[in-house]
């Protein structure tokens, strides 16, 4: 077992988020903007040269810093036809100890249909989701400890993530 005792400070944290909105009844579109800052930041680090415990607690002496453009497009085709995507950069102006590590894009893709039929009593939405994020190394994880810590030897490829789904509610039932 993982055994620690460490005084840390008090994590200071500060962020900015602003979005405009513009809807219409066949299209809305969401520009934002996200700024953050840490200073302080406890997060768990690996260190591969250890005997024993390799992951532990880790206090920052430095600040964490970045802004997060995103851009949030609703396109709706036709009456039940919607066309939904969101794109996520994120850029780090400072990061002390490579405490954070983000993929430096997201984007998030819906194709859905959906309606209601027989008097109300059926209701569904069926389509297609779409994740995909740029190459980052991506947390690990202790299982020992059940922590997720920064690690710098596994690369996350890029690569999509596509679900088909079904929602639907038939009378008081949900599937």
């Amino acid at each position: 077992h993982d055994l620690w005792i460490n005084y840390f400070g008090n994590v200071e944290g500060t962020e900015f988020k602003g979005n405009l909105t513009y809807e219409s009844k066949v299209f809305s579109i969401y520009p934002g903007v996200r700024f953050s800052t840490f200073k302080n930041y406890i997060f768990f680090k690996e260190d591969p040269t250890a005997a024993e415990q390799r992951v532990l607690p880790y206090q920052t002496t430095g600040y964490q810093t970045w802004v997060s453009p995103e851009l949030n497009v609703s396109l709706t085709l036709y009456d039940h036809l919607t066309l939904k995507g969101q794109g996520i950069y994120t850029r780090i102006l400072e990061n002390s100890d490579d405490a954070m590590q983000f993929p430096e894009l997201f984007v998030n893709a819906q194709l859905a249909y959906a309606n209601i039929w027989f008097n109300g009593n059926f209701d569904f939405q069926v389509g297609l989701d779409t994740h995909w994020k740029s190459r980052y190394y991506a947390p690990g994880y202790d299982v020992t400890s059940q922590q997720f810590y920064t690690q710098q030897r596994n690369l996350a490829p890029a690569f999509p993530i596509i679900d088909l789904f079904l929602n639907a509610r038939i009378k008081r039932a949900r599937i």
